[in-house]
């Protein structure tokens, strides 16, 4: 892998990271300001800031809860055993390397 698309991958990376703590600090903050205005808890706005509404796309792209996958029969069907007529095989060449030729 050429070293433009590892580093272009790496930084792509960071700013992931450094965009979700940044998304959470403003959270921190809306936060600590309805507090200091005497408010018990942290009620959702009637109308996002701006900066609520651009952090909203990189605020939960990885969820931290374990997928639960479905759980279906832990016993199969056994195929019904079948009885296979078989007859030798003989081997027949395409052609007779040291031999004449058929006449047709």
């Amino acid at each position: 892998m050429p070293l433009r698309g590892v580093l272009c991958r790496f930084v792509l990376a960071l700013m992931l990271v450094f965009a979700q703590q940044q998304g959470l600090l403003h959270e921190l903050r809306h936060t600590f300001d309805a507090l200091a205005h005497g408010s018990e808890q942290h009620t959702p706005q009637k109308h996002a800031c701006a900066v609520c509404v651009a952090f909203s796309g990189v605020q939960h792209l990885a969820g931290a809860s374990t997928p639960v996958l479905p759980t279906g029969p832990r016993q199969h069907a056994r195929p019904a055993d079948a009885v296979f007529a078989s007859a030798p095989a003989t081997f027949v060449p395409a052609y007779l390397s040291r031999g004449p030729p058929l006449p047709s």
